[in-house]
């Protein structure tokens, strides 16, 4: 008989990037860290690759890699921005993926490209995410997937059989997504309401002809692992696990599914109590183990009926991505989420109004738009050059206006399926940022549809998502909402250009600038004594769109800058102040306004921001170079919140104008988390005229 207890770690983090740029924006939320990545990163990834066991001195015994003992997925969004973020925590999850002799573990699963729920996708959407998925984890551990993830564990017929098609063996559910079960040659038995055994793998019979495997995690154990108190004592988590394992005379295995951000996130040194407990465990000749080392001793024999469609985090089935079905969080007395379902009739509309032109326009280029969909995977993944692969999709050599046309509508089909990730529907209230961002995606849908194929678009998806309406605030309508969420963010090639003509008036950029998704390069352009005038290319790196920009640029007050720009053949000029240009390029600004060095950091920035306002009178601009100078700088140290503290007691105090004391207002998170007093709304910061 062979005890098992496998840790499943789901790390999920949803897309951050903002859809335009590319780029993940500064989040107060995260303060003291620039956004929820990093300091989920610092909190919870990073300390699971290195776990303290203490003596019982307290001192250190020895540290545990966790992801090296446990089964995990680490999702595309995710682990794309740890690969370019954080690579010591990229290098240990790609490393725990390979055991001895640099073989396959099976501690790895694979997950689809976005966090969708798929069985409320489009059969031919759910094919691509799924491939896009297989696509990335190739490319990130060397290997082909056993096992996948599925969103929420959200799951019924037809998703498990995409899966299957593309060579996936397992996926992981929960009990109360079982309906009955059958021994080999038994009759079926009922075991919905979670009285299914956990302890062997199950198959599903699907329609075609083919099966999947899976794993059902302990849901007792799992749920007060995540909610309750076990990770509290390492003790009382290892005496509930052995009181789970039953010893029946046969193999068991116990399989704890939890969200990977238990461990250290949503529990402060749980990693510390996960290493601790595999250790005792394992002085007990417990195997401690991973679900595709498991499977491979143990394959599944009693087949299972699954509740369908179902997840693990819905009651209902799936209904908390389309209705009001009662399941959500943190909700308020009164509140309702009657909202979820203009939001998901909005962007089905969209879909399917934009399937056929799609289609029929990338037909001619790259033949069938479904199997160009699939392949497009590997540019995605990193594995293939954007222009190399539509020449060889195309079987000839394309033109650069066809290789911009493919490409762009390839990049329509990935931010439509962005805009299906389920964080959307997830939580209390349509104005977090989770529904704002798949709000953008659709926005950027809109506007290619609109440039790329000639079609409007935005008037029926604002028709639908008109009846939307927020818990915080009824008279919002959905246009509101929508207009709130996507008109400050939308970027062109004119604000790029401008924004990187505010970087060379004021000294902080050189003959280029990678901004993100996009590439602005000076042609013909002269810089001298605080001013920029002439012409910029910029290309958009995905869609190899080049736009030819003509840029004015001039420094103004104290660290201000104020561009103009225009796209060829225009007559009228579009002024960008640098409020207007975003965090990023306003860090880079400010420190090479504030310092006279383009490669000074951000802190020394503020330093000298500090004293600066010692000796004159607030402008608006300072404002936003001190928000983006603590972003640029972030993570900070508890020292360094002294500087930001500083800073902001000065700039409250200084003589201000109306525009700078209306600036102001968006500091008052910075101020509370660094102990300044800051007065509400404000009223405390007398408006003087612009010259006091």
């Amino acid at each position: 008989m062979t005890l098992a207890v496998c840790f499943h770690l789901h790390c999920y983090q949803p897309e951050r990037s903002d859809p335009w740029l590319d780029i993940v924006k500064p989040e107060l939320s995260a303060f003291p860290y620039h956004d929820w990545n990093q300091r989920v990163t610092a909190e919870c990834y990073r300390p699971n690759t290195a776990a303290a066991v203490l003596a019982p001195d307290r001192r250190l015994r020895v540290s545990c890699d966790n992801f090296a003992i446990a089964s995990f997925d680490v999702v595309k969004t995710l682990h794309r921005w740890l690969a370019t973020n954080a690579p010591d925590v990229d290098a240990v999850v790609r490393d725990a993926a390979r055991g001895p002799g640099g073989q396959p573990s099976g501690a790895a699963l694979a997950s689809p490209a976005v966090h969708a729920i798929l069985p409320l996708a489009e059969p031919e959407d759910r094919e691509v995410l799924v491939a896009w998925g297989v696509a990335d984890f190739k490319a990130r551990f060397g290997f082909a997937p056993e096992g996948m993830w599925l969103p929420e564990t959200a799951v019924d017929l037809d998703t498990l059989a995409t899966l299957a098609r593309h060579g996936i063996g397992f996926t992981v559910l929960m009990p109360q997504q079982a309906h009955r079960v059958r021994a080999p040659g038994g009759a079926w038995l009922d075991v919905s309401g979670e009285k299914i055994d956990p302890s062997r793998a199950y198959f599903v019979s699907l329609p075609g002809g083919e099966s999947m495997t899976v794993v059902f995690g302990h849901g007792p154990l799992s749920r007060e692992l995540a909610f309750g108190n076990l990770l509290n004592d390492g003790a009382t988590f290892v005496s509930a696990i052995r009181a789970a394992l039953a010893g029946s005379g046969d193999d068991e295995l116990i399989a704890i599914i939890t969200d990977g951000e238990t461990y250290g996130h949503h529990h402060e040194f749980g990693e510390m109590a996960l290493a601790w407990a595999a250790r005792e465990l394992q002085a007990e000749k417990v195997d401690v183990t991973n679900l595709g080392a498991w499977l491979a001793k143990h394959p599944a024999t009693w087949e299972v009926e699954l509740a369908t469609p179902s997840s693990w985090s819905c009651a209902h089935g799936v209904e908390r991505w389309r209705s009001d079905c009662g399941c959500t969080t943190g909700s308020q007395p009164g509140w309702n989420q009657s909202w979820r379902a203009p939001l998901r009739e909005a962007l089905d509309w969209l879909r399917a109004t934009l399937a056929e032109p799609i289609a029929a326009s990338l037909r001619p280029l790259l033949g069938d738009p479904l199997a160009a969909f699939v392949d497009y995977g590997i540019v995605l993944a990193g594995e293939e050059a954007p222009e190399e692969f539509v020449a060889r999709r195309a079987g000839r050599a394309c033109s650069d206006a066809e290789t911009t046309r493919s490409l762009e509508l390839l990049e329509l089909k990935s931010h439509l399926l962005s805009a299906f990730t389920s964080c959307a529907w997830f939580f209390a209230d349509p104005t977090g940022i989770e529904t704002q961002l798949a709000l953008q995606h659709a926005a950027l849908v809109i506007d290619t549809a609109e440039r790329v194929l000639g079609l409007d678009a935005a008037t029926g998806f604002l028709a639908h998502l008109e009846s939307l309406r927020s818990n915080t605030d009824p008279t919002l309508t959905g246009r509101d909402l929508w207009a709130g969420s996507t008109e400050p963010h939308r970027v062109d090639a004119g604000l790029i250009a401008a924004s990187f003509a505010l970087e060379l008036a004021a000294g902080s950029a050189g003959s280029s600038m990678r901004r993100g998704a996009w590439v602005a390069t000076a042609h013909e352009v002269e810089t001298l004594a605080g001013r920029s005038e002439g012409v910029v290319v910029v290309e958009h790196t995905p869609t190899l769109r080049r736009t030819v920009v003509e840029i004015q640029a001039e420094c103004t007050g104290a660290v201000g800058v104020v561009a103009r720009s225009r796209l060829a053949g225009e007559d009228s000029w579009r002024e960008t102040s640098l409020a207007d240009a975003g965090s990023d390029v306003i860090a880079r600004v400010g420190t090479a306004r504030l310092t006279g060095r383009a490669d000074a950091k951000p802190l020394l920035a503020l330093r000298c921001l500090t004293a600066s306002l010692r000796t004159r009178p607030a402008e608006v601009d300072d404002a936003v170079v001190l928000a983006a100078l603590v972003s640029g700088s972030a993570p900070l140290a508890s020292r360094d919140l002294d500087a930001v503290g500083a800073a902001l007691a000065v700039l409250c105090d200084a003589s201000v104008s109306k525009e700078t004391a209306a600036a102001l207002g968006a500091l008052g998170p910075l101020a509370e988390a660094a102990s300044v007093e800051w007065p509400a709304g404000n009223a405390e910061c007398e408006p003087t005229s612009a010259n006091h």
